[in-house]
């Protein structure tokens, strides 16, 4: 796969294209890392590292998430210290709530590179990111015996916020709102809130 702009945007990628990169970088990548003079070329490993981090990222940005993770692993096996290719992954395990596999990687990351600060700060944004992942699953599974409650309704949403949800934040306001009628002192803490939030 060769990264490079078009005048219009691509509507997807060619699933041809896709399987012949898989296959092309599976074979690269077993015929470097079995090459002892690629294994001690750190600046070759970087490179490649960064080559393979770059189309992980194009894939998980077009939502070929398999893909995504080979390539970003492929990239981690060409440079183990590559912390581009450790932060995508991360990214792309806490988008997918899978916060143990991103732990783990954040935790070779520190392992590889302790005297970087960069693993322990993107291990703390994990942590809170796992922790409001928690708080979202506890106010989903009260949604429905609470689901009128507005100050409920709003705490929920702001939690969606928090997390990138703008969209469904801003349907569950909306349901809320279909809902009236509420007193004044409720509609100055609905601008309020909403103020507070955009």
């Amino acid at each position: 796969l060769i990264m490079k702009l078009h005048k219009e945007p691509l509507k997807e990628l060619d699933p041809r294209v896709v399987a012949r990169d898989m296959t092309y970088w599976n074979g690269l990548g077993n015929e470097l890392l079995s090459n002892p003079f690629f294994c001690r070329d750190i600046v070759a490993r970087k490179s490649f590292s960064k080559l393979r981090s770059s189309l992980g990222g194009l894939y998980g940005w077009r939502g070929k998430k398999r893909e995504a993770e080979r390539a970003l692993r492929q990239a981690l096996e060409f440079y183990p210290a590559s912390g581009e290719a450790r932060s995508r992954l991360i990214d792309f395990y806490a988008i997918e709530n899978r916060f143990e596999d991103a732990m783990r990687i954040g935790q070779e990351w520190l392992e590889c590179d302790p005297f970087n600060p960069a693993p322990r700060e993107v291990m703390e944004t994990l942590m809170n990111a796992q922790a409001l992942a928690a708080k979202e699953s506890e106010f989903a599974a009260l949604y429905d015996a609470n689901k009128t409650d507005p100050n409920f309704i709003f705490q929920y949403a702001n939690v969606l916020r928090d997390r990138g949800k703008l969209a469904e934040a801003d349907q569950m306001i909306d349901g809320l709102l279909e809902r009236p009628p509420f007193d004044s002192n409720w509609w100055q803490e609905a601008i309020k809130r909403y103020a507070e939030a955009n």
